[in-house]
């Protein structure tokens, strides 16, 4: 169960109440490449990968996107 949790993709307004951050914060700061990438799950649509967000969230300073 824990590998299919790490493996599990969230979507914005997750992230939005996880981290405290806005949609607008969190979009600016991916065009800035200061914040995670997302992945394409459809034509419209966009989502995160749990792992990536739960070690950002958890160390917000230190966290660092890589490449």
């Amino acid at each position: 169960m824990t590998v299919q949790i790490q493996l599990a993709l969230i979507r914005c307004r997750q992230i939005e109440i996880e981290s405290g951050l806005s949609r607008v914060t969190i979009y600016q700061r991916m065009r800035r490449k200061i914040f995670l990438q997302a992945v394409r799950i459809g034509a419209r649509s966009v989502a995160w990968r749990r792992a990536d967000i739960d070690a950002s969230v958890a160390n917000p300073v230190g966290y660092r996107v890589g490449s």
